[in-house]
Protein backbone atom coordinates (compact mmCIF):
# COMPACT_ATOMS: atom_id res chain seq x y z
CA UNK A 1 0.00 0.00 0.00
CA UNK A 2 1.37 3.42 -0.89
CA UNK A 3 1.84 6.24 1.61
CA UNK A 4 -1.11 8.05 0.03
CA UNK A 5 -3.23 4.91 0.28
CA UNK A 6 -2.38 4.43 3.96
CA UNK A 7 -3.18 8.08 4.64
CA UNK A 8 -6.53 7.82 2.87
CA UNK A 9 -7.30 4.62 4.74
CA UNK A 10 -6.58 6.28 8.10
CA UNK A 11 -8.67 9.32 7.12
CA UNK A 12 -11.60 7.07 6.26
CA UNK A 13 -11.17 5.25 9.58
CA UNK A 14 -11.30 8.47 11.63
CA UNK A 15 -13.99 10.23 9.54
CA UNK A 16 -16.78 8.64 11.56
CA UNK A 17 -15.18 9.76 14.85
CA UNK A 18 -13.88 13.31 14.30
CA UNK A 19 -14.67 16.40 12.20
CA UNK A 20 -13.17 19.85 11.63
CA UNK A 21 -14.61 21.36 14.82
CA UNK A 22 -13.59 18.51 17.13
CA UNK A 23 -11.77 19.80 20.21
CA UNK A 24 -8.60 18.18 21.50
CA UNK A 25 -10.48 16.68 24.44
CA UNK A 26 -13.17 15.28 22.12
CA UNK A 27 -10.46 13.96 19.79
CA UNK A 28 -8.81 12.00 22.61
CA UNK A 29 -12.19 10.55 23.66
CA UNK A 30 -13.09 9.68 20.08
CA UNK A 31 -9.65 8.20 19.49
CA UNK A 32 -10.26 5.85 22.42
CA UNK A 33 -13.67 4.97 20.94
CA UNK A 34 -12.06 4.30 17.56
CA UNK A 35 -9.45 1.99 19.09
CA UNK A 36 -12.11 0.15 21.09
CA UNK A 37 -14.28 -0.31 17.98
CA UNK A 38 -11.28 -1.57 16.02
CA UNK A 39 -10.39 -4.02 18.80
CA UNK A 40 -13.99 -5.28 18.96
CA UNK A 41 -14.08 -5.76 15.19
CA UNK A 42 -10.82 -7.73 15.29
CA UNK A 43 -12.12 -9.81 18.22
CA UNK A 44 -15.29 -10.67 16.27
CA UNK A 45 -13.16 -11.66 13.26
CA UNK A 46 -11.00 -13.88 15.49
CA UNK A 47 -14.10 -15.51 16.99
CA UNK A 48 -15.57 -16.16 13.53
CA UNK A 49 -12.24 -17.59 12.45
CA UNK A 50 -12.23 -20.06 15.33
CA UNK A 51 -15.83 -21.15 14.57
CA UNK A 52 -15.05 -22.07 10.98
CA UNK A 53 -12.02 -23.12 8.98
CA UNK A 54 -11.01 -22.13 5.47
CA UNK A 55 -10.24 -25.44 3.73
CA UNK A 56 -6.81 -26.21 2.31
CA UNK A 57 -6.71 -26.27 -1.49
CA UNK A 58 -3.19 -27.63 -1.99
CA UNK A 59 -1.53 -30.82 -0.75
CA UNK A 60 1.34 -29.08 1.03
CA UNK A 61 1.97 -29.81 4.69
CA UNK A 62 3.02 -26.21 5.22
CA UNK A 63 -0.42 -25.07 4.04
CA UNK A 64 -1.95 -27.07 6.89
CA UNK A 65 0.56 -25.50 9.29
CA UNK A 66 -0.50 -22.00 8.17
CA UNK A 67 -4.18 -22.98 8.37
CA UNK A 68 -3.73 -23.96 12.02
CA UNK A 69 -1.72 -20.82 12.88
CA UNK A 70 -3.62 -18.02 11.14
CA UNK A 71 -7.09 -16.52 11.17
CA UNK A 72 -9.19 -17.35 8.12
CA UNK A 73 -8.54 -13.95 6.55
CA UNK A 74 -4.75 -14.22 6.97
CA UNK A 75 -4.79 -17.84 5.81
CA UNK A 76 -6.59 -16.82 2.59
CA UNK A 77 -3.73 -14.34 1.98
CA UNK A 78 -1.25 -17.24 2.33
CA UNK A 79 -3.32 -19.31 -0.08
CA UNK A 80 -3.14 -16.47 -2.61
CA UNK A 81 0.65 -16.50 -2.25
CA UNK A 82 0.59 -20.27 -2.82
CA UNK A 83 -1.43 -19.72 -6.02
CA UNK A 84 0.96 -17.04 -7.22
CA UNK A 85 4.08 -19.14 -6.60
CA UNK A 86 3.40 -20.87 -9.90
CA UNK A 87 4.70 -17.69 -11.59
CA UNK A 88 7.99 -17.85 -9.67
CA UNK A 89 11.08 -19.59 -10.98
CA UNK A 90 13.91 -20.13 -8.45
CA UNK A 91 17.56 -20.52 -9.45
CA UNK A 92 20.28 -21.56 -7.02
CA UNK A 93 23.12 -19.02 -7.05
CA UNK A 94 25.44 -20.50 -4.46
CA UNK A 95 25.91 -22.54 -1.32
CA UNK A 96 28.03 -21.49 1.67
CA UNK A 97 27.83 -24.14 4.38
CA UNK A 98 24.15 -24.65 5.13
CA UNK A 99 23.15 -21.30 3.57
CA UNK A 100 21.78 -21.34 0.05
CA UNK A 101 21.30 -18.20 -2.03
CA UNK A 102 18.70 -18.08 -4.79
CA UNK A 103 17.26 -15.66 -7.26
CA UNK A 104 13.55 -16.01 -7.89
CA UNK A 105 12.26 -14.72 -11.18
CA UNK A 106 8.61 -13.71 -10.88
CA UNK A 107 6.67 -13.41 -14.11
CA UNK A 108 4.08 -10.64 -13.87
CA UNK A 109 1.59 -9.15 -16.30
CA UNK A 110 2.24 -5.53 -17.21
CA UNK A 111 -0.29 -3.91 -19.50
CA UNK A 112 -0.69 -6.32 -22.40
CA UNK A 113 2.67 -8.05 -21.90
CA UNK A 114 4.74 -9.98 -19.45
CA UNK A 115 7.73 -8.91 -17.36
CA UNK A 116 10.14 -10.76 -15.09
CA UNK A 117 11.13 -9.28 -11.74
CA UNK A 118 14.09 -10.79 -9.90
CA UNK A 119 14.14 -11.25 -6.11
CA UNK A 120 17.04 -12.48 -3.99
CA UNK A 121 16.42 -15.12 -1.34
CA UNK A 122 18.68 -16.69 1.32
CA UNK A 123 17.85 -19.88 3.16
CA UNK A 124 19.69 -21.63 5.97
CA UNK A 125 18.74 -25.25 5.46
CA UNK A 126 19.89 -26.29 8.96
CA UNK A 127 17.79 -23.78 10.92
CA UNK A 128 15.19 -23.23 8.17
CA UNK A 129 15.66 -19.48 8.58
CA UNK A 130 15.07 -17.48 5.43
CA UNK A 131 14.75 -13.99 4.10
CA UNK A 132 13.41 -12.61 0.85
CA UNK A 133 14.16 -9.29 -0.76
CA UNK A 134 10.44 -8.52 -1.22
CA UNK A 135 10.02 -8.30 2.61
CA UNK A 136 6.39 -9.44 2.55
CA UNK A 137 6.87 -11.35 5.81
CA UNK A 138 8.29 -8.25 7.50
CA UNK A 139 5.48 -5.99 6.22
CA UNK A 140 2.39 -8.24 6.33
CA UNK A 141 3.39 -11.18 8.49
CA UNK A 142 2.96 -13.89 5.86
CA UNK A 143 5.46 -15.92 3.87
CA UNK A 144 5.78 -14.71 0.27
CA UNK A 145 5.34 -16.63 -2.97
CA UNK A 146 9.11 -16.52 -3.59
CA UNK A 147 9.81 -18.36 -0.33
CA UNK A 148 6.94 -20.78 -0.96
CA UNK A 149 8.28 -21.58 -4.45
CA UNK A 150 11.58 -22.71 -2.96
CA UNK A 151 10.19 -24.43 0.13
CA UNK A 152 7.73 -26.48 -1.91
CA UNK A 153 10.42 -27.28 -4.49
CA UNK A 154 12.68 -28.51 -1.63
CA UNK A 155 9.70 -30.39 -0.15
CA UNK A 156 9.94 -28.62 3.21
CA UNK A 157 7.04 -29.87 5.32
CA UNK A 158 7.07 -27.34 8.16
CA UNK A 159 8.56 -23.94 8.87
CA UNK A 160 9.70 -22.60 12.26
CA UNK A 161 6.83 -21.21 14.33
CA UNK A 162 8.13 -17.65 13.94
CA UNK A 163 7.00 -17.82 10.27
CA UNK A 164 3.57 -19.31 10.99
Amino acid sequence: MSTTGRSESMNAFFDKYVHLKTTLKQFVEQYENALRDKWEKESRADYESFKSTTPCVFDYDIEQQFQAAYTNAKFREVQEELRRKSYCYPTLLGVHGSVQTFTVSENIRVGGGQKDIIFRFCWDEMSCDFGCQCCLFEFRGIVCKHVLAILTQKRVGTVPSKYA
